[in-house]
């Protein structure tokens, strides 16, 4: 099985990162903020969502995406093991790891000793669709830690940042291919097109789950299969779309299949936030820091795992299934 993560952030706005995890991963994982500190349990969020209007707004905006979540295609917990406690144990390493000091400046790490706060923190930036480094930072380092634990393929954006750019030059790159994508598609539609594309989604699921990394020839001949599957896909999808529905789009992206280190995310935010003070100190910017002494590493295999990737860039703009 080939098991995609993806951002909250990319699932809130369907960006290309999320339709890509939710048409080719057999199963997509995420961070549900509201079951931190009660991993996997949906009693949890019901309960914050009551009690936070940013975090029901969160949900409403994930109303969309509820019938891939009731068919199991999308969840937050992988063998009982929830995605949002690594946002924690992130947060917990920037506070006590002298490597990540510099970041310390932007954790506002007072929101720790807060739950409801925090919750709150992070449904409002996923909502908006951040940035906020206190946020967005020990969220992609947290997806990334769990996705090197269960051996999941981390779905990202093409690089645009500062320290998206400098994440890029850590990574080993493996492949890179041109698959035709949905691009904007109601859940029914993408589970009709999962349905559909069984065959030649396979074929992509097993190359890229390979032991020892996906291969070129076996990579190209299942996007080739893919591309020849998806016409008749989107034929028939266009043939029974519900006119009161938004139009179908589609469109070809790339995808470049890589390895990151598993403190890629971390890593690459220092050097961002190293040129940020460089550029521009104030006492805003370093009053924030924090004395702490390190603390001796736990042993867990997420921190010494290697982490696949695969950075999705749409090729053009979408157009219209006709």
């Amino acid at each position: 099985m080939t098991a995609i993560a993806v951002s909250p952030y990319h699932l809130t706005t369907r960006e290309p990162p999320a339709m890509a995890a939710l048409l080719l991963g057999a199963r997509v994982f995420t961070v549900m903020p509201g079951v931190m500190g009660a991993a996997g349990s949906r009693d949890s969020v019901r309960s914050t969502a009551k009690h936070s209007a940013r975090y029901a707004a969160l949900l409403d905006s994930w109303s969309w995406s509820m019938p891939l979540w009731r068919a199991g295609v999308i969840d937050s917990a992988h063998a009982g093991d929830d995605a949002a406690a690594d946002l924690e144990a992130v947060w917990d390493k920037i506070a006590a790891d002298d490597r990540y000091i510099s970041l310390r400046p932007f954790m506002h790490l007072r929101l720790e000793s807060d739950r409801r706060q925090l919750i709150e923190a992070v449904a409002a930036d996923v909502l908006k669709g951040g940035p906020n480094p206190a946020v967005c930072v020990p969220l992609a380092a947290g997806l990334d830690r769990f996705a090197a634990r269960h051996r999941l393929v981390v779905a990202r954006a093409a690089p645009t940042s500062v320290a998206q750019r400098a994440e890029a030059l850590l990574g080993e790159p493996l492949v890179t291919t041109v698959v035709p994508l949905l691009q904007q598609a109601t859940a029914e539609q993408m589970l009709d097109a999962r349905r559909l594309l069984a065959t030649p989604l396979t074929a992509w699921r097993a190359a890229l789950a390979r032991e020892d990394g996906p291969t070129r020839s076996q990579i190209g001949d299942a996007a080739a299969a893919l591309e020849r599957a998806f016409p008749a896909c989107l034929a028939q999808l266009t043939a029974t779309a519900d006119p009161s529905d938004p139009p179908i789009m589609w469109g070809p992206v790339s995808i470049a299949i890589a390895t990151l280190p598993p403190d890629a995310v971390l890593t690459s935010s220092v050097t961002a936030a190293e040129s940020f003070l460089r550029k521009s100190p104030s006492p805003a910017a370093t009053s924030g820091s924090v004395a702490t002494t390190t603390l001796p590493a736990l042993a867990d295999p997420a921190d010494f795992t290697r982490v696949t990737t695969m950075i999705i860039k749409p090729l053009g703009r979408p157009v219209v299934a006709s």
